[in-house]
């Protein structure tokens, strides 16, 4: 139970604060960026750099706080730990660009129609596509000698 409230609420967190950082701070667009780097154009054009940053601010926070209290920290020490948040919050990032990436390469805006104006139920769990093998690797204990 602690694992899925971790995933779900760290991935929201990470939207959410994307969202809103973007919005208030978001002056320099990151497409750009991707473009460069994966070579494909308009992927996610209103998305900004100080959103990004905002994401992996807030995601990792949320990440590294309720893994400390629900999960003993994975076993892991502090600076461990936000490095471990850290990917995970870059993994439900990718995950949200991989899904965009997609509704492109099929022309379509929205996913679906269960939450109108949001985009549709993938785009509320797209984070979850990478980041949910993280989450089950870091709980199986991998990262332990």
């Amino acid at each position: 139970m602690a694992l899925s409230l971790i995933l779900v609420l760290t991935a929201w967190a990470t939207d959410i604060s994307g969202l809103i950082v973007g919005k208030v701070f978001g002056r320099h667009l990151l497409a750009p960026y991707i473009r460069f780097c994966l070579n494909t154009n308009n992927l996610s054009p209103k998305k900004t750099i100080e959103g990004f940053i905002g994401s992996l601010f807030f995601g990792t926070l949320c990440f590294t706080l309720l893994s400390y209290v629900f999960l003993d920290s994975f076993g892991m020490g502090i600076y461990t730990l936000i490095l471990a948040g850290l990917v995970h919050v870059k993994l439900c990032i990718a995950g949200d660009l991989f899904e965009s990436w997609v509704k492109r390469v099929y022309q379509t805006k929205d996913s679906g129609t269960l939450f109108p104006g949001h985009g549709g139920m993938l785009d509320r769990t797209d984070s979850f596509i990478f980041s949910s093998a993280y989450i089950l690797i870091l709980s199986k204990g991998v990262h332990r000698n």
